[in-house]
């Protein structure tokens, strides 16, 4: 039988996947405009964020 994982101590932890969809995100949303008004055309957000 698996022991479970002792996670005493670590508080409110999150979730690793949210994170860095939150990221992910955030970063979608400025990068694209940034690198259009420096000139890059063919620059487009990612689908599905």
């Amino acid at each position: 039988m698996a022991r479970q994982v002792d996670r005493s101590g670590r508080g409110d932890s999150d979730n690793t996947a949210v994170l860095l969809r939150d990221a992910f995100a955030a970063i979608d949303r400025i990068v694209p405009s940034r690198l259009a008004g420096r000139g890059h055309g063919a620059v487009r957000v990612a689908h599905g964020v």
